[in-house]
C-alpha cells in the first residue's frame, strides 16, 4: 500500500458522538445505536474502495478478458455500490430515528426528513434528497429483479480502456439520470462506472456531514444545550479508541479516488470529452474543490496533514 494514498477525513459523526458523551451518556448504552454508529464508517469504506476498484478493473484488460467476458464481475461491483449507498443512507436515518423519534408514525421517510431539513438545514444543497431517491429507486429494482444493469467494456476518446454501464427497466428505458460528470455523450450517453459512483460517494459524504449537523441541532435545541461549549474530555474513550481517531476516518486508495474525481470534473468542463483540450488546461479542475459536493477533496487532494484533527 502506498502510504501517501492513506488520508484521514473528518468523521461526520464526531460532534454528535461528542455531544452524546457529554450530555446523554445513557444513550450510548443502547447497543443498537452503538452498532449503527460504528458501522456507518465500515460501510462507507466499502463503498469508497469498491468505487476505486471499478477504476482499477477497467485498466486491467487482461483480467477483463479472462474473467469478465460475460460482464458478471463488472455488474456485481456496480450493483454492490448501489447497495452500499442505500445501506449507509438507511443507517443514518435509523440513527436519527433513535435519537430524535417522531411523535407520529412516519409514513414517508423523505417527507419526514425534508421537514427537518427545512427547519435546521434550509438552503443546504447536500440535504436535497432528489439524488438519493433516484439511486434508491434503482437499488430497489435491482433487489426485486425489475432492472438490468448492463456493463460495457470499451475505450474512451483518449484510447483508454473503460467500464461503462446503463441500468435498464423491463421496457429497455435507461433509469440513470444523465450528468456532465459521468455521462459519455460520444457513446450514446452511457455512464462511466467509476465516475458515476465517485460522484455519488462525494454526494453521500456531503450529505452525512450536514445530516448529522441537523440531528445534533435538533437534539441540542430540544434539551436546551449550547453545543458551542462542547469540549473533549480526557475520559472520552467511547468504542475504546483515542480522540484523534474518533475525529476522522482513515481512507486508503485516495490517489485513485482523486484521479477519478479530477477526470470526472474535467469531463464536465470539456464537453463530455476525455482527451485533454489545449484550450482547457487540466489544472482547471482544482477550482471545483471548494464547491459542493467535493468537500472530501480538501482532505484528499492536499499533502498529508492531520493538524486539523489533533486534540487541542
Amino acid at each position: 500500500m502506498n502510504l501517501t494514498d492513506v488520508k484521514r477525513v473528518p468523521d461526520p459523526l464526531y460532534e454528535l458522538v461528542l455531544y452524546l458523551n457529554t450530555y446523554h451518556e445513557n444513550k450510548l448504552n443502547n447497543s443498537k445505536l452503538l452498532f449503527l454508529l460504528k458501522n456507518i464508517e465500515t460501510h462507507f469504506k466499502k463503498l469508497f474502495y469498491s468505487t476505486c476498484l471499478l477504476n482499477r478493473l477497467q485498466g486491467d484488460t487482461d483480467f477483463l478478458n479472462k474473467y469478465d467476458q460475460v460482464r458478471a464481475v463488472s455488474a456485481q461491483n456496480i450493483e454492490y455500490c448501489y447497495y452500499k449507498i442505500s445501506t449507509i443512507w438507511d443507517i443514518a436515518y435509523e440513527i436519527s430515528r433513535i435519537l430524535t423519534p417522531s411523535k407520529e408514525k412516519v409514513k414517508d421517510r423523505y417527507l419526514y426528513l425534508e421537514s427537518k431539513f427545512l427547519s435546521y438545514g434550509k438552503g443546504t444543497p447536500s440535504l436535497s434528497l432528489g439524488w438519493y431517491k433516484k439511486i434508491n429507486n434503482i437499488r430497489n429494482r435491482i433487489v426485486h429483479g425489475g432492472i438490468n444493469v448492463v456493463p460495457f467494456h470499451d475505450r474512451d476518446d483518449s484510447g483508454a480502456s473503460r467500464i461503462f454501464f446503463q441500468a435498464y427497466n423491463l421496457g429497455l428505458e435507461d433509469l440513470t439520470s444523465q450528468s456532465p460528470y459521468y455521462t459519455y455523450p460520444q457513446r450514446n450517453c452511457i455512464n462511466f462506472a467509476d465516475k458515476y459512483f465517485t460522484l455519488y460517494t462525494h454526494l453521500l459524504y456531503s450529505y452525512l456531514v450536514d445530516f448529522f449537523k441537523v440531528v445534533l441541532a435538533e437534539l441540542s435545541e430540544k434539551h436546551g444545550h449550547d453545543i458551542s461549549e462542547l469540549s473533549e474530555s480526557d475520559e472520552f474513550s467511547i468504542l475504546a479508541v483515542c480522540v484523534a481517531q474518533m475525529k476522522s476516518w482513515s481512507l486508503a486508495d485516495t490517489g485513485i479516488f482523486k484521479t477519478t474525481t479530477d477526470n470526472m470534473i474535467y469531463l464536465s468542463i470539456n464537453d463530455g470529452r476525455v482527451k485533454e483540450s489545449p484550450r482547457l488546461p487540466f489544472g482547471l479542475v482544482t477550482n471545483y474543490y471548494d464547491d459542493f459536493p467535493f468537500t472530501l477533496m480538501k482532505y484528499i487532494a492536499e499533502p498529508h496533514d492531520d493538524s486539523w484533527q489533533k486534540p487541542a
